[in-house]
């Protein structure tokens, strides 16, 4: 887990110029309800896609809230900064602002999203 210091986690093939058709499958799995249900395009693009989860999803109320699973909130975290990496440290504190004034607060710290990290699929 020391190794991890600085570093900045990323998923590598959603930074590439063409999302793949796994890449826009995953992207469409991390919207929110509402922008699922519209009708984006015929043929939406990962970049589309990731565009909409940034101005819009990431804003949403229950786009991250307490029944959200850590590991979910995670990805949407890195998402939500158009997938432009973030420390273990940033994704700590960003889970902590969001889940600090819910009714049943979850405990996180940086140990634990260190030790997550290992666990998620695609994650560099």
């Amino acid at each position: 887990m020391a190794d991890d210091i600085g570093k900045r986690y990323f998923f590598p093939r959603l930074a590439e110029r063409n999302i793949d058709s796994h890449g826009v499958t995953f992207l469409w799995n991390h919207l929110c309800a509402a922008c699922r249900e519209q009708d984006l395009k015929s043929d939406p693009t990962g970049k589309t896609i990731l565009s909409k989860i940034v101005q819009h999803c990431s804003k949403e109320i229950d786009f991250i809230d307490s029944r959200t699973p850590v590991t979910e909130a995670v990805i949407k975290i890195i998402l939500s900064t158009r997938n432009r990496g973030m420390s273990t440290e940033q994704i700590t504190n960003e889970l902590k602002s969001r889940w600090s004034m819910t009714t049943f607060p979850r405990p996180v710290s940086v140990k634990i999203i260190s030790r997550l990290m290992e666990e998620i699929d695609g994650i560099e």
